[in-house]
């Protein structure tokens, strides 16, 4: 069985995926609390110190189109170590298409990266129509408590770690979006039946090779859907 391994202090956050990876951060270092999780879920939750932060989604805002929308998610193909992301952004008139991959240092994060990316990608694309605002739905916490503070990163100047350079710069790229478009986040269960979870779930797969389906026939649909399927 997988395990999550959370570990909490003063300077960082973070989210591990295995023990030996975990037992350099915490082996010999005072102030550190950790603990081991079954699920994502649940290692969020233990370090989620604000819960005030999480937002959740509720149904009227799920079915609402008076406002431009957008869904993202992320995955990772282990065997290739490629990371990306799979979105759709509602503009008020159109659906968007969102979906790109990498294949880089980053992929250590796993399907974090991928989630981090799909929701700047979302929210870029955003700036860039020029929307005054933003509600976007999410799966993963980090998306919104890396950039409000809740959650600490290390000092790239201290570490060196080419991982938290990249954080810093996601947290600086959501704060100067955040001047030009006002942000709603709100957080969504994945694998819930929620329809536009599961379609960037399968648009996210398809960006890192792990299916080739035809996803672009569902936008059509999209709108009935999120009116009429039960979420």
């Amino acid at each position: 069985m997988m395990k999550f391994y959370a570990v909490k202090s003063t300077d960082f956050n973070e989210i591990f995926l295995s023990w030996d990876e975990c037992k350099k951060h915490v082996s010999g270092v005072s102030g550190v609390v950790y603990k081991s999780f079954s699920t994502l879920a649940e290692a969020e939750a233990f370090l989620n110190d604000d819960s005030k932060s999480i937002i959740e989604a509720n149904e009227a805002e799920l079915h609402d189109f008076s406002m431009p929308f957008a869904f993202t998610d992320g995955s990772i193909n282990t065997k290739t170590g490629t990371y990306g992301y799979g979105g759709i952004l509602f503009d008020g008139h159109q659906f968007y298409l969102l979906e790109g991959s990498r294949n880089d240092h980053m992929n250590k994060m796993n399907n974090v990266s991928g989630e981090l990316i799909g929701s700047a990608a979302a929210i870029g694309k955003a700036v860039s129509l020029g929307l005054p605002k933003l509600r976007l739905f999410y799966d993963y916490t980090g998306i919104v408590l890396w950039p409000n503070g809740s959650w600490k990163i290390k000092d790239y100047n201290v570490t060196h770690d080419p991982k938290d350079q990249w954080l810093q710069q996601y947290i600086e790229f959501i704060h100067e979006c955040q001047q030009k478009i006002q942000i709603e986040f709100r957080h969504t269960k994945g694998h819930t039946g929620i329809v536009g979870n599961e379609l960037v779930d399968r648009l996210a797969k398809r960006a890192v090779g792990l299916g080739n389906e035809k996803i672009e026939k569902d936008i059509a649909t999209l709108s009935y859907e999120l009116n009429h399927l039960k979420l």
